[in-house]
């Protein structure tokens, strides 16, 4: 078992060793007597005393080292030893109840010995209570546990040999309430060894001492008028206690045992309790005061390795740094010095901050060269470590001190040091790091502008060859760049803050380059103007338009359709195609970009280039008049021999040429029916680019056969029409066509060529088609009656009277007449 659980244990055993006590003080002897109760009480507690301090003095002799400290302060003393020997104190104590039972009562010793083992056995089962980790489980078992135990007592008085209660009420209640005082006087002992206990104190012994307690109230009948009330007490004083009391009295006990160590000396264990009470509550002002005091009369030489290793190096600083705060005194000035040997001695890690320090006491004891050869140390980065953490915390109370708190260090430290290369970046990094942590601060702000003002580019370029300076606000340098740049005299200062900005900022770069470009041209430099222009664009390109900010991204944008402009202005179409093409890729670009690109083509004589923009800006709006201009015109221009190479080369232009275009439109100047050379020139164009990117398209071969025909060369236009009878349509454009073909080959046949007989099949093809008609049945009737088929002639004869109102309806009924012979 460990001493934890023992200690309840013995505290069960105590408690049930004092209710046996209690009730044989009550009990008649063997000859029915009943001795003085008051006068026996005051013998066991004598028996108490003795037993208490035989184990003060054994714990005294036991540490004679530490007995002069004891006489020095006889109440720390004796508070020392009680904290510093439990177990002495629980064997006294107990021990002298034991014996006291022993002398003054002939006991029963079955009695004692349930008592004993009982309480023994309580105490444990109470130490378990604090394992059960639900707090409203834990504390409701409290009190039902504490509930049973006084009820299982009350069983047991009344079951005690000869009876405890007698049948005479007045007697009877006159013994309980003596019985319950006697409980009472024995609980202070009781708590005294939770005092002195090793353990912190639980729920565990405050619902043993509640279960006394409410024992008691109940015996003694409190309150008098409504006895039943006084089961709330102890419930009361439970929560009370627990939820009030018991967090402070820990902090308070932890407390008070590093005050009585440090008062004799064992440092040690005073440092082992503070650190605990600091622990329970941090602001605990009095262990602070304990620990501060400890820590500022520590002597290294004459403490072992165990105990430095409980040293807080962080408070050892801090009270240096608070006795530095002010103008010390000769001691708190040796106080200082003392700690920062300690530091420097323990963590060698803090030696910056203890030069900073000592440079702060060199001051206050007015040894200004010292002062100065330590913050120089301090301050150049040689002979450090890069980024020792150590070194960058104090690094601001340094340059502070310097530049603003002192003009003598200002002009032999501060205004030097500014002057080497790097310096200034560092210190601005030291402001930087302490406004993080005091953003508002108004003595830090006033540093880090003064600081940033006199900056120069190339003393920050220089510190941002590697990668830009880690704590270094180029927010702030954008901010003082743009306060900067509108003004006419300052402009170029400006842009030397937004240049450093930019190199900071990869997300922002595009908006502060844009800015700088501005600039430029305002001041008419249009060379650099357009450079910054250029870096906006190649710096989007290099890390992804994709991965900006979406207003960067909005920046870039505007910046390629700028450069496009530009370069279109100065007649540089190679750059004005470059920076429209990239525009493009702006979901907001549209029209008016595709437009102008077209037109950068169009200047380079790049037709299929054109050609293709003005396909894509078509695709948005397909009515814009300028845009279908330009497509005529483009087509117009296209070299069938080149179109016939990119078309090979590659696969993109059969994606975006339109085929259909130019059949259409080639239909439509053919069913204009204009003979004008010219004209028909431009549709032969349009069918030699159609057929070049589709040779067996259907559509276009029946354009072509047409425009032979207009032409009169007659045989080429029949060739073509007959070799596209043969194929077979998809589509109802090439339908149509075909359908087209039908009907003006079989026209052909029956009116120019004398063969009614080929003609026959052509039209009753053309039948099919939902354009056929009345005209169709009497072509149809006129070729039978050319071949002598009078039946089927007289047969779509008759089917044309059935259009009424057919121009040919008299026609074919004089047709019929005649074959008829009427």
């Amino acid at each position: 078992m460990r001493w934890v659980q023992s200690e309840y244990a013995l505290k069960g055993l105590f408690l049930g060793l004092l209710l046996y006590a209690a009730v044989q003080i009550q009990l008649p002897d063997a000859i029915g007597v009943t001795p003085a109760p008051w006068h026996t009480a005051g013998q066991l507690a004598v028996y108490m005393l003795i037993g208490l301090g035989a184990a003060i003095a054994i714990g005294g002799l036991r540490q004679l080292i530490d007995l002069v400290g004891i006489l020095k302060k006889p109440h720390a003393g004796v508070l020392f030893l009680l904290l510093e020997n439990p177990l002495l104190i629980y064997a006294g104590l107990i021990g002298g109840l034991a014996v006291g039972v022993g002398i003054l009562f002939d006991p029963e010793k079955a009695n004692l010995f349930v008592l004993a083992i009982g309480g023994a056995i309580l105490g444990y089962g109470f130490s378990q209570l604090s394992d059960i980790k639900d707090f409203r489980f834990r504390h409701s078992l409290a009190i039902a546990v504490g509930a049973g135990v006084v009820y299982a007592i009350m069983m047991w008085l009344d079951g005690v040999e000869g009876g405890f209660f007698v049948k005479d009420p007045e007697h009877s209640a006159a013994r309980a309430r003596l019985l319950g005082y006697h409980l009472l006087l024995g609980l202070p002992f009781f708590y005294l060894l939770c005092f002195v206990g090793v353990a912190e104190e639980s729920e565990a012994e405050i619902a043993s001492f509640c279960t006394i307690l409410g024992l008691a109230i109940h015996l003694i009948k409190f309150p008098e008028n409504v006895p039943s009330a006084g089961a709330a007490v102890p419930i009361a004083v439970y929560f009370a206690y627990i939820f009030y009391a018991l967090p402070k009295l820990r902090i308070f006990k932890y407390t008070l045992r590093g005050y009585s160590y440090m008062e004799i000396g064992r440092l040690r264990p005073a440092l082992t309790a503070f650190r605990r009470a600091l622990e329970l509550d941090p602001g605990n002002q009095l262990a602070h005061l304990g620990m501060d005091h400890l820590h500022s009369n520590i002597e290294i030489d004459k403490v072992d390795a165990r105990t430095l290793g409980l040293l807080d190096p962080s408070r050892c600083l801090n009270r240096a740094r608070a006795l530095l705060g002010q103008t010390p005194t000769p001691e708190q000035l040796k106080k200082a010095l003392h700690l920062l040997d300690l530091v420097e001695k323990l963590w060698p890690k803090l030696i910056s901050h203890v030069i900073y320090y000592r440079a702060v006491a060199a001051l206050h004891a007015h040894e200004l060269d010292k002062a100065c050869d330590f913050l120089n140390d301090l301050i150049a980065p040689e002979g450090w470590f890069a980024g020792d953490s150590s070194r960058l915390t104090i690094l601001f109370d340094a340059w502070q001190l310097v530049l603003l708190v002192h003009p003598v260090l200002k002009q032999r430290v501060g205004e030097p040091q500014l002057a080497l290369t790097g310096r200034r970046v560092e210190a601005i990094g030291a402001v930087e790091r302490q406004l993080a942590l005091q953003p508002d601060e108004s003595a830090i702000l006033e540093l880090r502008r003064s600081l940033y003002t006199d900056l120069q580019e190339l003393e920050y370029f220089d510190a941002a060859k590697g990668a830009p300076p880690a704590d270094f606000s180029h927010r702030y340098a954008e901010e003082l760049g743009l306060s900067l740049i509108g003004n006419s005299e300052q402009w170029q200062r400006g842009a030397q803050f937004l240049r450093m900005a930019a190199n900071g900022q990869p997300l922002r770069r595009p908006s502060i380059l844009q800015r700088l470009a501005d600039a430029c041209a305002k001041a008419g430099d249009a060379a650099q103007s357009l450079k910054y222009l250029q870096m906006v664009r190649d710096f989007a390109l290099e890390v992804g338009v994709q991965n900006l900010p979406a207003d960067q991204r909005a920046v870039y944008f505007a910046t390629v359709k700028r450069l496009g402009d530009e370069a279109s202005a100065r007649n540089d179409s190679d750059e004005a195609i470059y920076n429209y093409g990239l525009s493009t890729h702006d979901p907001a670009s549209g029209v008016p970009t595709l437009r102008a690109l077209a037109e950068q083509y169009e200047k380079r004589k790049d037709v299929m280039n054109a050609l293709r923009i003005t396909e894509k800006a078509l695709c948005h709006d397909g009515r814009d008049p300028d845009l279908l201009a330009k497509k005529d015109k483009y087509y117009y221009s296209l070299d069938t021999a080149d179109l016939a190479i990119r078309a090979r080369e590659d696969d993109n232009v059969r994606k975006y040429f339109d085929v259909g275009y130019c059949f259409k439109k080639a239909k439509g100047v053919l069913d204009a029916k204009t003979d004008d050379l010219d004209t028909l020139e431009w549709v032969q164009h349009l069918v030699t680019l159609a057929l070049v990117m589709q040779p067996k398209n259907l559509a276009a071969l029946v354009q072509k056969a047409r425009l032979h025909l207009r032409r009169g060369e007659r045989n080429e236009g029949l060739t073509i029409l007959e070799d596209v009878r043969e194929m077979k349509p998809s589509g109802a454009e090439e339908t149509d066509a075909w359908f087209y073909v039908q009907k003006q080959l079989g026209t052909l046949y029956l009116d120019e060529l004398n063969r009614a007989d080929l003609a026959i099949p052509c039209f009753l093809e053309y039948l099919n088609d939902v354009k056929s008609g009345g005209e169709t049945h009497y072509q149809l009737g006129l070729a039978y009656e050319a071949v002598g088929d009078k039946s089927n002639a007289i047969k779509h004869y008759n089917m044309v009277t059935a259009y009424d109102g057919h121009p040919r309806m008299w026609d074919a009924q004089a047709a019929v007449r005649r074959l008829k012979g009427e």
